[in-house]
């Protein structure tokens, strides 16, 4: 329960799908050089298309190429979130300005992209699995932080603890997805 909770206030999940798997999207009302998509954790087996032709389907189309047509960018636009002591995944396709003989120039609006990937983080931030642990002592009044309540439920329990909100605060800060609302 405290796993849902956590990916709930981040806007996001920390688990990496064990194989690709496709996910959809519309583009905006207006044409932009990105598009922001679900974590992914691995490029091995990205493919995305545009229907460029706006019959609904992409089975029909060219995968645009990453490093030709596109690229990945994490958060904060960078290029390698998978390089470091802790590994993050992509968020965003973009089609630099730079890539005079890219496929398209832009996502046009209103037009379904599909992006096909190994989805989530590349492994769980140890930060996440602290704070999970100890949100959960908390909740589960485990913990000398508990407020010796009998919490409602998660919600209840967090508002109820100044060390819990603390600790969620933490957690936010550097982990939530910068878009999610």
């Amino acid at each position: 329960m405290m796993t849902r909770f956590l990916e709930k206030k981040l806007g996001r999940t920390f688990n990496k799908d064990a194989s690709v798997t496709t996910r959809r999207y519309v583009t905006g009302e207006v044409r932009k050089r990105d598009l922001l998509i679900d974590d992914i954790a691995s490029t091995t087996g990205l493919i995305v298309k545009v229907d460029e032709d706006g019959d609904g389907l992409v089975s029909d189309e060219t995968a645009l190429v990453l490093s030709t047509d596109l690229l990945l960018r994490g958060e904060g636009l960078d290029l390698d979130p998978d390089q470091g002591s802790e590994p993050q995944p992509w968020v965003e396709l973009w089609i630099p300005p730079f890539y005079n003989d890219a496929r398209i120039t832009s996502f046009p609006p209103n037009t379904l992209v599909s992006v096909t990937a190994i989805h989530g983080w590349p492994a769980i931030p140890s930060a996440i699995v602290r704070a999970m642990y100890q949100l959960t002592g908390i909740w589960r009044l485990e913990s000398p932080r508990a407020t010796q309540r009998i919490p409602e439920g998660i919600e209840q329990a967090i508002a109820s603890s100044p060390e819990a909100q603390s600790i969620l605060d933490q957690v936010l800060a550097p982990y939530r997805r910068r878009w999610y609302f």
